[in-house]
């Protein structure tokens, strides 16, 4: 069976050219800030403590208390191995 343009497989009469959704308008994209001139000092701001660690919501205090417990436990491995040798 040979298929006509407008035919689906199972001989519907569905268009197979539907509409192209249009095209989202594009914002104009921001100007960049001016560079700084040679005479401009930019200074880096530091950064300031905050009470839980950025993309974990974990508290600064408890992976400081976690971390200080492994380099512990490691250091104590370590101090072991070399006494049997």
């Amino acid at each position: 069976m040979t298929r006509t343009r407008g035919q689906s497989q199972d001989g519907g009469d569905q268009q197979d050219d539907a509409p192209a959704a249009p095209a989202p308008a594009q914002e104009p994209e921001p100007e960049p800030a001016p560079a700084p001139t040679g005479s401009e000092s930019v200074q880096a701001a530091p950064a300031a403590a905050q009470p839980q660690l950025p993309r974990t919501g974990a508290d600064a205090g408890a992976v400081l208390l976690a971390g200080s417990i492994l380099l512990a436990g490691g250091a104590a491995l370590r101090v072991r191995v070399r006494e049997q040798l």
